[in-house]
C-alpha cells in the first residue's frame, strides 16, 4: 500500500511537470479501492494524433506477452474515469474503474486510446461518413498505429492472441466495431450500453454479420433511455441467429451506465476465452 501511494504521489508529481512518467516496478500495486475510490497508476503512451493510457499487470510478463484489453470510453469522458473514480461519479464510473482494477488483477494488460479532442468526443463507428467508410476515419488511422505498435511489442510485450476490447455508449459501438473491421484480431468483445458497430441510440439495423465475429458479451440497463435495450437484443439476435457466441447481462433497475455485474463479468468472459 505505501508503495503504490509513493508511485501515486509520483505520478501526479511528474505529470504536474510535464515530466515522462516512469514505470511502476513489478512489484507495486497498480491499483487501490478505498473509501469508495478507484484509483490506477497509468501510463502514458503519444501516437501521432492521440494519446493512449495503459498499464501492465504487477508481476513478470508471460513468455508470450501479456494478454491484453483495449477499453474505449463513452462520449466527452475521456479515459479518466476507467482509472481513477469514486463511488457516485456519472455513468457508473467507480465500477467502470473497478473493472479496469480486476482485468489488471486477473493478469490482463489495458490500455484506453482517446478519442479525437484529447477524449473529449465520441467515437466515429457510427458517424455518418466513417460508418460506411471505414478507411478514411481518423479512429482507423489510430487503430492502425496502435495495433502495428503493439505488434512490435510497444509500449510493453503483449500476446496479440489474446488481445480483447470493451467499451461503453460510443465505445460500446466502438467495441463492436473491432468485429468488423479488424476481423480475427480479437478474441472476445464485451459491448457495453450500446449495439452494433453502426447503430446509433434507438436507430438500429444489424445485417449478416462475418463469421469470424469473436464471442460478445452484451451488458444493458433495462431503464436506458440513451440506448434502448432493444437495440442491444436485436445485435444479441443476429448473433443468435447466426450461430455466433453471444450472452447478456441485462440490470433490469440500471440505466445508461456501467453495471455493477460488470466488474467481475467483463474479467470472466474474457477468462473464459483466454
Amino acid at each position: 500500500m505505501r508503495a503504490l501511494a509513493a508511485a501515486l504521489v509520483g505520478v501526479l508529481s511528474a505529470c504536474s511537470a510535464g515530466l515522462p512518467i516512469e514505470p511502476p516496478g513489478p512489484d507495486v500495486e497498480r491499483c487501490t479501492d478505498t473509501d469508495a475510490r478507484v484509483s490506477c497508476l497509468r501510463q502514458e503512451l503519444g501516437l501521432k494524433t492521440r494519446k493512449v493510457h495503459w498499464q501492465i499487470p504487477a508481476g513478470e510478463a508471460p513468455a508470450t506477452g501479456w494478454p491484453a484489453v483495449i477499453t474505449f470510453h463513452g462520449s466527452f469522458t475521456g479515459t479518466g474515469p476507467h482509472w481513477e473514480a469514486k463511488d457516485g461519479d456519472k455513468w457508473g464510473a467507480y465500477r467502470a474503474a473497478q473493472t479496469t482494477k480486476a482485468l489488471l488483477e486477473r493478469g490482463y494488460a489495458v490500455l484506453t486510446p482517446e478519442s479525437i479532442h484529447g477524449g473529449a468526443w465520441y467515437w466515429n463507428s457510427n458517424v455518418v461518413g466513417y460508418a460506411e467508410n471505414w478507411g478514411i476515419a481518423p479512429d482507423h488511422e489510430m487503430m492502425v498505429e496502435l495495433l502495428a505498435l503493439m505488434k512490435e511489442g510497444k509500449p510493453a510485450p503483449f500476446d496479440l492472441s489474446r488481445l480483447y476490447a470493451t467499451g461503453i455508449s460510443s465505445g460500446g459501438y466502438m467495441t463492436s466495431r473491432m468485429a468488423i473491421s479488424y476481423e480475427g484480431q480479437f478474441k472476445a468483445l464485451a459491448v457495453h450500453s450500446a449495439s452494433f458497430a453502426k447503430c446509433g441510440g434507438s436507430i438500429c439495423s444489424v445485417p449478416e454479420l462475418p463469421a469470424t465475429h469473436p464471442p460478445t458479451l452484451l451488458l444493458h440497463g433495462e431503464q436506458d433511455s440513451i440506448v434502448p435495450v432493444s437495440t442491444m437484443r436485436a445485435y444479441e439476435a443476429q448473433l443468435t441467429a447466426q450461430g455466433l457466441e453471444v450472452s447478456a447481462q441485462v440490470s433490469a433497475t440500471a440505466g445508461h451506465e456501467w453495471l455493477e455485474a460488470a466488474v467481475s463479468r467483463v474479467p470472466d468472459w474474457f477468462d473464459a476465452h483466454r
